[in-house]
């Protein structure tokens, strides 16, 4: 039971880091096939290693990152709209099996996008005009944007792939600003995580950006109604 005053407010601090560690814990779970190549990756001597490397942990994005991040996005849903007392790895486990084809289809399609704006980003930086990678960074950040609306799609309107990602796409366009914020401050976290504060990322990161997109996304989505 909750109490009032200074430990009312440290319950609900404990109570809240506990379950963002847990399920940033059972995230990373999931996706240590990537992880393990991740960690060769940053070890590669030559660039066909760093290449190779590279077009396995795309390949494996969609087997893997996908399913269990839309897991994640599922289980905080559930603490948006407050439903908190909830078994987290029940929980996890049980979104991760009912989203799984959805989110790794998904993933093929946004991989895939990926990796062509990779591929022409090297292209035409290296070979076009160097001044080209301002354009291809713009790019890429409404990519990711995009992206992180996809989860929020696929988690919260049961509806065709298709329309999961046209959802995510309209939503990107339609709500630049907001789209926009929680992207940057997706990033700020990745960066503080990766270069001052390196224990983040086993607690926190993933479970903290889950939690900013999702109360963002449903913040929007009370204004729009699925396709």
């Amino acid at each position: 039971m909750r109490t009032e005053g200074l430990f009312g407010g440290l319950y609900i601090i404990t109570e809240w880091a506990t379950r963002l560690a847990v399920t940033n814990l059972l995230w990373l779970f999931f996706n240590i096939p990537i992880i393990f190549v991740g960690l060769n990756l940053l070890f590669t001597d030559t660039t066909g290693e760093f290449i190779f490397f590279s077009a396995i942990i795309m390949i494996m994005l969609p087997f893997f990152f996908f399913p269990a991040t839309t897991a994640m996005f599922a289980v905080v849903r559930r603490w948006v709209l407050n439903e908190e007392d909830i078994p987290l790895v029940r929980s996890f486990w049980k979104y991760y099996k009912e989203n799984y084809v959805r989110s790794m289809l998904g993933g093929f399609v946004i991989v895939l996008i990926w990796a062509i704006l990779l591929i022409d980003y090297f292209y035409f930086v290296n070979f076009v005009n160097e001044f080209l990678k301002y354009f291809f960074y713009a790019l890429f950040f409404f990519v990711a944007m995009f992206t992180i609306h996809f989860f929020s799609n696929t988690v919260h309107f049961q509806t065709k792939l298709q329309i999961s990602l046209k959802n995510a796409l309209y939503m990107t366009l339609k709500n630049p600003i907001i789209s926009l914020v929680v992207t940057l401050m997706n990033i700020i976290i990745v960066i503080i995580s990766l270069k001052i504060a390196p224990f983040l990322i086993l607690f926190f990161t993933a479970s903290i950006i889950t939690c900013i997109s999702s109360f963002a996304f449903f913040k929007v989505s009370l204004q729009q109604k699925p396709s």
